[in-house]
């Protein structure tokens, strides 16, 4: 399939940083034209505080404002957030987690367990997106890509193109079909390499940014900044994603 570097440079990425001026608690800045028209929640009550760790545990202890849904003429973005605590998520895949049933897939609990809190919001900002036949992207940057790649999959109408993200399926029952799903990927980012394979795998093609100069600075790697940065040097023409 295609992939705008520029549209994803100026729109996704800018959409990108809109949702995680929620979790800054600054004021919601959108790019040229677009319009917001929804907001996507978490619903902390689904997780029992007492005993949630991991993935769930920053869940509940987050603002719980996620994403934002955007229009520009006829086209509709749902952009999903990561976490502000991006290193400390990264610990609950150093341990091999046996994954879980979620629908007729496998994934990692952790990624179940965010699932759960967000859907319901998520279905309401699709019904948003979708009015009046708009081409729906779906978009999230590090565990925000994580959630906007399963919605991706129950929604393979929609563009789903996100930035860092995990790896989200297991393959032991076999992988999802990704229509219309790309990843952004740096090579220098370590978020794209967990959890490990073999016990999961990546869906969609990808495409590769370049990443920072300072091969060590793993949160620069993995910044909304340098997925900026890396997509730039595309801009110029249209590529089209490899497998």
């Amino acid at each position: 399939m295609n992939f705008d570097p520029a549209f994803a440079h100026d729109a996704l990425i800018a959409l990108n940083t809109t949702a995680y001026q929620l979790s800054w608690n600054q004021p919601l800045v959108f790019p040229a034209g677009w319009q917001q028209t929804g907001l996507v929640t978490v619903d902390q009550s689904v997780i029992n505080q007492d005993t949630a760790s991991g993935l769930a545990k920053i869940i509940v202890s987050e603002n719980c404002n996620w994403g934002v849904v955007a229009r520009k003429d006829d086209v509709s973005v749902i952009a999903i957030r990561g976490t502000e605590t991006q290193h400390q998520w990264l610990e609950d895949f150093r341990a091999i987690a046996a994954p879980v049933p979620h629908g007729p897939w496998w994934m990692h609990q952790g990624f179940d367990d965010v699932w759960r809190s967000i859907a319901a919001s998520l279905q309401t900002a699709w019904n948003t997106a979708s009015l009046a036949n708009a081409k729906v992207y779906i978009t999230g940057h590090s565990l925000g890509a994580a959630v906007a790649l399963i919605m991706g999959v129950q929604h393979p109408e929609a563009f789903t193109w996100t930035f860092a993200g995990p790896s989200v399926f297991s393959p032991i029952h076999g992988l999802p079909p990704a229509a219309n799903i790309v990843r952004v990927v740096n090579p220098d980012d370590l978020v794209p390499k967990v959890p490990i394979p073999p016990l999961y795998a990546h869906i969609g093609p990808e495409v590769a940014v370049v990443g920072a100069a300072n091969q060590f600075d793993f949160a620069l790697q993995h910044s909304l900044d340098t997925y900026a940065a890396g997509l730039a040097l595309l801009k110029p023409a249209a590529t089209t994603a490899k497998a």
